[in-house]
This record gives C-alpha cells, structure tokens and sequence, in this order.
C-alpha cells in the first residue's frame, strides 16, 4: 500500500530515532543526521531491503514509486513496496530523482498495513558495492568490538556519505571506551585532519574523542575556542570543555602562560554563565589581576555572572565588569521575556 512522505512524517520519524540515541550536538542538523546515520538505521530498522525502481508514475501533483525486492537484506515485507509523495519538490522529498532502473538500499518499517521508509531521503541510499557490504555486516549485528572496528574503518572511505555517517555514528556506540589503541589513534589523526579544514565530519570525531581520548578532545576543543575565526564551532567547543570533559582536564590541557591577551581574554569568556566554583574559579581569579584591562573585566565578570564575591577590584574594572553582565544577562533572558502588548 502507498505511503504519502511528507513533511511531519520525516520529522517524526527523526524524533523517534533521536530519543533513543544518547549523544552531544549542539545542532538540530547534527541531531537529525546523526539519528539517521546508515549505523543508525541499519540498528534500529525493521525492514532493510536492497531494491530496483521497476515503476514512476506522477498524476495529479503526486509521485508513486513502485520498487521490486533483490535481496531481502533483514525482515520480509508482506505489503506492496509502494511509495507515494507530492509531486512539487518540498522539504522532506525523499523519492524525487528516482528513475525506473534505479537500485537503492531502503530502510523501512510497515504500519497499519503500509509501507514507511525510516528517516525520510536519508533512509533511501543508492547502491553501490561498499554500502551494500556495509549493510550487510552491521545487519548482522556485530559485537561492540567489531561495531567499534567497522565504524572506524569507515571513517576513512572515499564514499562521503559513509564517512560522514561514521564520524556521527561513532560517538553513540556502546563501549567506546574500549577502543583498541590503533583505532585510538586514527580517531586522534581524523580530529587533526578536520582541524586543519574542519567540515560536517569534526563535530562527531570530537565527541567520540571525549569518551576515548578526553585529554586530547580538550586540546582540540581548547584550539577551536582561542581562535576567533572558528567562531561556528565555538558553542561545539566550549560544550566540551564545560561539560563533557572533567574539570581538571579543561585546565590542564591549555597552557595559560603562553596565552596572548585575546587568549586570556577568551579564557575568561569560556567560564561567563558556569555557576559552579569548580569550573574555573582559581583561574579566574588569577586573570582578575591580569595586566590586561579587558581581561580582568572578563574575568570578574565571569565571577560575578556566578554569584562569587570577585574580592577588591579597581573601580574602573567593577564598571566595565558589570557593563558585560548586564549585557549577558540581557542576552540570556531577552528571548523568555513578555513582549508588550499593544
């Protein structure tokens, strides 16, 4: 039976895979990619079927794919393998460039007695001889070591979408911290390599890195961070510092004396907003005292943003200090306040 693709059931479907994963995103993009990551799918789909478009049809304003099953790669399907959508290219078109011939893995459920491709587009990949031998093992549902192996084999494909795939994938595997050395290792060589040219693979390796290598994800994060023009990867950064890795090893990973006064300056800025006495606090008061007039304003600010009594400060520091609170403070509680009415 047709299934009609649209805009809600792409959305739901998402957010019924992204509750059960649990991970660090600070995108929605990341949260939709990384619940409907081939890893992902595989794990979670009851139907997996490798299959050929044997029929297009469009009437009306709506596209109907028929598609024949060669190979039934988990499950049966006991309904007609139909697909309906609107004919317009909308947000959440999964079927448009389809053509009769065409050979595609789907990721699939039924229900009510009709047939549902899980994770809207992303659940429809086109074949191709790795993605099929990657289907196939994770399929079969390797143990946590071998998971483990075979994602990290993955991240170095030349197949953008498995690769990418595998850098969202990795950091939701169980065990992860059992990673062997050597796949360590090239964890470690990916992160560098996304520094360099950072691109949508980095968010992933880096949250995989805190759960094997949080001394060295703090390094990156800390080398995203102290550099402005990474600005996009900021929030990613200082997620990591502030809460995915332990105190100590946010500040033992930087070496504040060779930071320069913009360094310093974004020292301080890191711990604007985090209440807790351990994140930062001696340092904090050491940059209270910084030769720098900008960073001893954002350093007692940062204490004062917390409630801590920032002890004796020069008048003129106090004012600009609490010019930058009230300014984050605004920021923080703008979007939450009543609009007037008219």
């Amino acid at each position: 039976m047709a299934f009609l693709i649209h805009n809600a059931f792409a959305t739901i479907a998402v957010s019924a895979l992204t509750a059960s994963i649990v991970f660090v995103t600070s995108s929605p993009i990341h949260a939709q990619k990384q619940a409907t990551t081939v890893f992902a799918l595989a794990k979670r789909t009851p139907l997996v079927l490798h299959v050929r478009v044997t029929d297009r049809r469009e009437s009306g304003g709506t596209l109907r794919i028929s598609f024949t099953t060669l190979e039934a790669l988990r499950g049966t399907p006991s309904v007609a393998l139909e697909l309906e959508e609107l004919g317009a290219h909308h947000c959440g078109a999964a079927c448009h460039g389809l053509e009769v011939g065409s050979r595609l893995i789907l990721f699939a459920a039924e229900r009510d007695g009709q047939f549902h491709v899980r994770g809207g587009s992303r659940g429809l990949l086109h074949e191709s001889d790795e993605r099929l031998a990657l289907v196939r093992k994770l399929v079969a549902e390797p143990a946590p070591a071998a998971l483990i192996r075979l994602v990290t084999d993955a991240l170095d494909s030349e197949d953008s979408r498995i690769a990418e795939d595998a850098a969202l994938a990795l950091p939701t595997l169980p065990e992860l911290e059992r990673m062997k050395d050597d796949d360590r290792v090239r964890l470690e060589r990916a992160v560098e390599t996304e520094l360099r040219a950072p691109s949508t693979r980095l968010f992933g390796l880096l949250t995989a890195s805190t759960r094997v290598s949080p001394k060295f994800a703090a390094r990156a994060a800390w080398s995203l961070w102290l550099e402005p023009q990474r600005e996009s990867w900021h929030s990613v950064a200082k997620c990591i510092l502030i809460e995915e890795v332990p105190v100590q090893v946010t500040t033992e990973s930087v070496d504040f004396t060779s930071l320069d006064v913009a360094g310093r300056r974004r020292t301080a800025v890191l711990f604007q907003g985090v209440r807790s006495e351990a994140h930062g606090g001696p340092l904090l008061r050491r940059l209270a005292s910084d030769i720098d007039a900008g960073v001893r304003a954002e350093a007692v600010a940062a204490l004062l943003l917390r409630g801590t009594d920032p002890g004796a400060v020069a008048p003129d520091t106090r004012r600009a200090a609490d010019a930058i609170v009230e300014r984050e403070r605004g920021t923080r509680y703008r979007a939450i306040r009543q609009k007037p009415r008219r």
